[in-house]
């Protein structure tokens, strides 16, 4: 398969050596375009979350074989590939389809079984298709991947409560503060997709949720019911209303600096936690008294012994879809090789049919029309029953047949 992945994520990088790799949704469309057209791929998909940068290619063999996706990634982002080479895990052919299968339902992620990946696996397919950045092997790839997802979350329970990071965020919270959580005031910084995920985890809990909002955002913002408004411009002055900040914004800048936090907060203990990536909290704000800070390298629920067997169902029906798309990808291969025989019996019928029509003695026109329908005609049968044998062969009895009929074919022109 010309397929091959790079992956850099929570697993072997902290949230400082990712921060390198995280990227705008319109920094992804900026670097999918360079990076097909620099190195003339078919294909190329950019997947930026969190936990997690990926670059997908795919290319002709002979190109695909000499080429690191990891090198084309650190190029294009211009960072030295020597500095985080060993960041990153590469795979190719079927390991790469195996990975994204079980990474689309959750099976890789921070938080065993989120449904966030979910959707943000749709969306960096959707990303490619507005850039024309995929072709048919990546668009079936992760389409299929998308699709068996979808089954093992209806089918299958893999983790006791829907994970994501927002409410992985919660659980962190319930084990460092020794306090109730019912009426607890807590502030998030951001009023994106994770600002309202935090807002419904902390709301669930019983908290007073405050959410920030910039003055130029006011009229598209989305907020939660129930959730207090806080100019984003006061966030600093009113700080020492909470005891829990959150924030989790898509900005390229800080949202809290030690420098502007030090002569403002009060002795009361103090809790953020930053779900941006990049980060949005200046890390040395822990040098202040009474505060903890915690990021994304900071939330994990891995899976308990109980899902084990879930785990395994989800794997079992994984395997279905991922021998579906090595199905379809080794047929795919051979499409050329039906055409071409399709053609070639459709020249012999011509050949064949040719004075027989003469002899009807039919005008230029007519003759010629008649010819073309009887090409056609031939092509698309012959065509046709050479797909249906994928339906009726296994893979190496249709391989062996369709080298036989190829040879057959050569030999009669």
């Amino acid at each position: 398969m010309n397929i091959k992945t790079t992956c850099i994520d929570y697993t072997k990088a902290s949230v400082e050596k990712r921060e390198a790799f995280s990227l705008v949704p319109s920094k992804i469309q900026e670097l999918e375009q360079f990076i097909l057209q620099t190195y003339q791929l078919d294909s190329c998909i950019i997947l930026s979350t969190c936990n997690r940068t990926e670059l997908w290619i795919s290319a002709p063999e002979a190109m695909l074989s000499s080429l690191s996706p990891t090198t084309v990634l650190c190029d294009a982002l211009q960072v030295p590939v020597e500095q985080y080479q060993s960041f990153f895990i590469e795979r190719s052919g079927k390991d790469a389809v195996s990975y994204l299968l079980e990474l689309t339902c959750g099976l890789h992620s921070q938080i065993f079984g989120e449904d966030q990946i979910l959707s943000q696996v749709k969306d960096a397919l959707s990303t490619a298709r507005i850039n024309g950045t995929t072709d048919t092997v990546l668009e079936v790839l992760f389409r299929t991947a998308i699709t068996a997802a979808k089954e093992v979350k209806t089918k299958v329970r893999l983790t006791t409560a829907d994970h994501t990071v927002a409410l992985g965020a919660v659980a962190l919270l319930k084990d460092k503060l020794h306090l109730p959580m019912q009426q607890l005031p807590c502030l998030v910084i951001g009023n994106g997709e994770m600002g309202r995920l935090a807002v419904a985890a902390l709301q669930k809990e019983g908290c007073r949720v405050t959410m920030t909002l910039r003055n130029h955002h006011s009229r598209e913002a989305i907020f939660p019911a129930n959730c207090r408004v806080l100019n984003y411009d006061e966030r600093i002055e009113r700080i020492n209303l909470f005891r829990v900040v959150i924030s989790a914004t898509l900005s390229p800048h800080q949202t809290l600096k030690r420098q502007d936090l030090v002569s403002i907060l009060d002795n009361q203990p103090h809790i953020f936690i930053d779900l941006a990536m990049p980060r949005d909290i200046d890390s040395s704000v822990t040098q202040l008294p009474n505060v903890s800070l915690f990021d994304m390298d900071d939330l994990s629920l891995p899976p308990s012994v109980a899902t084990m067997e879930q785990i395994q169902q989800a794997k079992e029906i994984l395997l279905e879809y991922q021998t579906e798309f090595e199905n379809w990808y080794a047929f795919r291969e051979w499409v050329p090789t039906i055409q071409s025989i399709s053609k070639t019996v459709a020249q012999d019928v011509h050949l064949r049919t040719a004075k027989s029509l003469k002899d009807c003695r039919l005008h230029k026109e007519q003759s010629i029309a008649m010819q073309d329908t009887i090409d056609t005609a031939a092509n698309k049968a012959v065509a046709k029953l050479l797909y249906g044998l994928r339906e009726h062969l296994s893979q190496e009895h249709f391989q062996v047949c369709m080298e036989a009929l190829a040879k057959s074919a050569e030999d009669t022109k």
